[in-house]
């Protein structure tokens, strides 16, 4: 996600669903957004995402003493643990938590496909 850096989502071998990403940056990862724009960097991951098979449908960037800098919200990626290895790896940082997340429509599904049933 910053300078040639860029989130790197992977999708074999994983479940493709909507995730919540967020992360905090290292000083490195700081530096890049400075280097650029937050616009730049929102503009990197819409791309990226989308040339792994998913679509961006928001970014969020923080600016309270919150634990995480960076926040998105991705549809269509795998939830396995080389997208996250392939997102820490790049150095920019510190840490990020990916969390599957589905609707209530989603929720309330009988189908196989639905992971989280009402009670």
């Amino acid at each position: 996600m910053i300078g040639s850096n860029h989130l790197t989502i992977a999708t074999e071998g994983g479940t493709v669903a909507r995730v919540i990403q967020r992360g905090k940056y290292t000083a490195q990862g700081w530096q890049g957004v400075m280097d650029s724009s937050f616009a730049a960097r929102e503009a990197a991951v819409r791309d990226t995402v989308a040339a792994q098979g998913g679509t961006l449908e928001a970014m969020y960037f923080n600016s309270t003493g919150s634990d995480w800098d960076w926040m998105i919200v991705v549809d269509g990626v795998s939830t396995n643990i080389q997208g996250k290895a392939q997102i820490l790896s790049s150095g920019s940082y510190e840490s990020v938590v990916i969390e599957e997340i589905v609707t209530a429509e989603e929720a309330d599904g009988t189908d196989d496909s639905v992971r989280h049933k009402t009670a």
